[in-house]
């Protein structure tokens, strides 16, 4: 069949938009498979690396983000960590105590008291804990632990502490006086401070 000039080039015209139509949602389809496999392959490179990290190296790196107020992505090293060795205690201690300083009570409980079972169990984990309670309403608990702990008698913390679980319970009083004696050992320890200082300027 001939055909003119003009009527070859309008074939041409009908011919192409057809095919670009036909293909466009084609190619379409293609480049969402290929950027969901390169995805898929780019995660698994990724977890693959991560897996070589050492319970350690996560711990170091959960410091590190601690350290710039990157309370996220520690607690996600932390628990890297403690996939590797649920045992580590270090690991244990340092996310309790962000749990703690972020807030979160009950999981702070958790972990100092796992920490503690592992050895990490120094007279300022044990207070850490006891303030853990605290922050989880536990007043009683957070008593009860502060009646076993050996501190030092300086140390005004405990006597803070035991105010702090005595005004969660109400018990006004018991908490004034024990805000009192915490500030007169603060005071104490300061003057015995300058007084060493004094001491050892001579």
């Amino acid at each position: 069949m001939n055909r003119t000039p003009s009527e070859f080039r309008c074939f041409l015209q009908q011919s192409f938009a057809l095919k670009t139509y036909t293909l466009s949602p084609f190619i379409r389809k293609c480049r969402y498979w290929v950027s969901i496999v390169v995805l898929a392959l780019t995660t698994a490179l990724l977890s693959a690396c991560g897996s070589n990290a050492s319970v350690d190296e996560y711990v170091a790196s959960a410091r590190t983000a601690a350290a710039t107020g990157d309370y996220r992505t520690a607690v996600i090293h932390l628990k890297n960590a403690l996939q590797i060795d649920g045992n580590n205690a270090e690991a244990r201690l340092d996310l309790g105590l962000i749990y703690l300083k972020v807030g979160q009570g009950p999981s702070a409980v958790k972990e100092l008291t796992k920490a503690g079972e592992l050895g990490r169990d120094s007279e300022d984990v044990q207070l850490a804990l006891i303030e853990a309670y605290i922050l989880s309403s536990e007043f009683d608990k957070a008593l009860e632990s502060l009646a076993l702990i050996q501190v030092d008698s300086q140390n005004p913390a405990p006597i803070l502490l035991s105010g702090e679980a005595q005004l969660g319970l109400r018990d006004y009083d018991g908490a004034r006086r024990s805000f009192q004696e915490a500030l007169h050992k603060a005071t104490q320890s300061l003057e015995i401070k300058r007084n060493g200082l004094g001491a050892d300027g001579k």
